[in-house]
């Protein structure tokens, strides 16, 4: 794996987390929880072509159960079903979800940027949230 396929898996990897912890390790949409025992992805609400829907844009990223919601609902389900999912998380986001996002899809911010110091910046909110959850 070169260095930069692997910042960029660290990076993905400190996304999936700070997803999953401001959500409260809870489906956004059903309420399930790890502590449930359903394992939970998190997922971007719409396409990543760039670093900042992908990494820096949380609002960009739900918490989801992994099998039914996510992997079923948002990638490999019926039409129908893809659909509802859709719905429930612009019930749970905003009727104009998708078009909030949708205007970030063509930020430059990709080449140029050193995806290290995107890695710092994913480091620091995610002990931010941490230290939060701590607190509270």
């Amino acid at each position: 794996m070169t260095p930069h396929k692997k910042l960029v898996k660290q990076c993905d990897d400190l996304w999936i987390e700070i997803i999953k912890l401001k959500a409260g390790y809870r489906s956004e949409i059903s309420g399930k929880t790890r502590d449930m025992g359903y394992a939970l992805a998190s997922h971007h609400i719409v396409g990543k072509p760039n670093y900042t829907l992908r990494y820096l844009c949380f609002e960009n990223g739900i918490c989801l159960e992994a099998e039914h919601e996510h992997h079923w609902g948002c990638h490999h389900g019926s039409q129908a079903l893809k659909e509802r999912i859709r719905k429930q998380i612009q019930r749970a986001r905003g009727e104009d979800v998708f078009e909030r996002l949708s205007l970030l899809k063509n930020n430059q911010l990709k080449t140029g940027v050193d995806i290290r110091v995107i890695k710092m910046f994913l480091q620091k909110e995610l002990k931010k949230l941490k230290e939060e959850k701590r607190a509270s």
